[in-house]
């Protein structure tokens, strides 16, 4: 649910007239994170300055993290990358110094997605790894899920499918044990493209049945549709195969 703009604005108000500097960085993070929800991050940059000042002249390190992880995320949304990466960077140097996993979590996982859009695909899973580190310390399994859901494709990117496939599998088995159906399905196709990959056709098109189920259970019916095409896809490619295997026998 989104933090109502209109409210936010009026408790920044308040604040200003309490004199309050904790109060007033409090409502300023709370403005910006409200126009970074709606996609406005240009209009996030000044209320996040002025509450990173706040937080400095408080001497508020935990504060001063989180606004620098939202700072991160709206260089990261008006695509400037180096800062981006140079305040998710900062926001991780304070919540390990504080020993605050969940932030060092949160900061690893915009870190990541900052290297991905900036070409170190490499950085990004090594910042994944370290978060997932983190959560399965933590016991996050929640966290643990989402991590995995980023870090497969990585993986698959830097041609790492025993890595990938395995990170699906995990993902998969916590989703379970969640009860989350959709990341479970997502698991599925995952797994069943990585099978596919090194030749396991029927293997995969048993976990793309199972994801084709799920998402019918879902009612998600454009996504059960194109588990469907993938499985046509490679019935059709494993036939072929089996084709051109009759073929060179016969000669």
């Amino acid at each position: 649910m989104k933090i109502d703009l209109e409210e936010a604005l009026n408790q920044l108000d308040s604040m200003r007239e309490l004199d309050s500097d904790e109060g007033v960085a409090n409502a300023l993070l709370k403005v910006a994170v409200a126009y970074l929800e709606r996609g406005r991050a240009a209009l996030a940059t000044e209320p996040l300055d002025e509450a990173y000042y706040h937080c400095r002249k408080l001497d508020n390190d935990l504060g001063r993290a989180h606004v620098s992880l939202r700072q991160g995320q709206m260089e990261l949304m008006l695509g400037r990358f180096p800062e981006a990466i140079a305040k998710y960077r900062e926001a991780l140097g304070v919540f390990a110094a504080q020993e605050h996993p969940s932030g060092q979590v949160g900061a690893l996982e915009g870190l990541a997605q900052a290297q991905a859009a900036a070409g170190d695909v490499a950085g990004a899973a090594a910042s994944l790894e370290q978060a997932l580190e983190l959560a399965g310390q933590g016991g996050d399994k929640v966290a643990q899920v989402l991590l995995r859901q980023y870090l497969a494709p990585l993986y698959r990117h830097l041609d790492r499918p025993g890595q990938a496939l395995e990170v699906y599998l995990e993902m998969g088995r916590l989703a379970q044990e969640l009860g989350d159906l959709q990341r479970v399905a997502l698991a599925l196709v995952g797994v069943a493209s990585m099978q596919a990959v090194t030749g396991q056709t029927g293997t995969a098109l048993k976990n793309l049945e199972q994801a084709h189920r799920a998402y019918q259970e879902l009612g998600q019916m454009a996504r059960a549709q194109q588990v469907e095409q993938e499985m046509a896809r490679l019935r059709a490619a494993g036939e072929g195969q089996s084709s051109d295997n009759q073929e060179v026998s016969d000669d």
